[in-house]
């Protein structure tokens, strides 16, 4: 059945009972449909009932695009990586960096070379960072790898220098020289 909902400017509809229900008619509202002697609350209606009783829809809150661009475009609004603070007394000194020691290490093995000249320029960009137990370990990782490329990388040099059969005709041309 449908029924006609009274309003200032006249009745409104025909409407259905489940658009009653999505118009959110209330009790105190005056409705009419064919049959009915005269216009009558809703709350008078036996068959109604349902309406009012039926649960309201859930309307999310108004959109504000312009609230919802500057959240999202804003620079200031963008969570930001959180910065570590140390705190350590600036007159320390900066660990070692014993690039040196990785140099020296090119001469024989070079896989320790660079594994050395990676953590000592660490060393540095971790002091300056204020991160100092980091920068001591990465110092000491440095030297390891510095001495280990150095005690095998020389006197593999050496051996090779002055032991091997392709050094020998080396070391015949070098004395020519000399």
């Amino acid at each position: 059945m449908d029924y006609y909902i009274a309003s200032e400017q006249g009745p409104l509809g025909p409407y259905s009972i489940e658009q009653l229900i999505e118009r959110r008619v209330k009790a105190e509202d005056m409705v009419w449909c064919n049959g009915m002697p005269e216009w009558t609350r809703v709350d008078q209606i036996p068959e109604l009932e349902c309406v009012l009783n039926a649960p309201q829809p859930v309307v999310p809150p108004t959109f504000n695009r312009e609230r919802y661009n500057a959240a999202n475009y804003n620079v200031a609004a963008t969570p930001q990586p959180e910065i570590r603070q140390y705190s350590y007394a600036d007159d320390e000194e900066c660990p070692p960096t014993y690039r040196w020691l990785a140099i020296i290490a090119f001469l024989g093995i070079i896989p320790c070379a660079i594994v050395a000249l990676i953590k000592s320029v660490m060393v540095t960009r971790l002091w300056e960072e204020g991160n100092r137990e980091a920068a001591r370990y990465q110092s000491r990782k440095a030297l390891m790898w510095g001495l280990i490329g150095a005690l095998i990388g020389i006197p593999l040099s050496i051996y090779i220098m002055f032991f091997s059969d392709q050094s020998m005709a080396a070391n015949d041309l070098l004395q020519q020289f000399l």
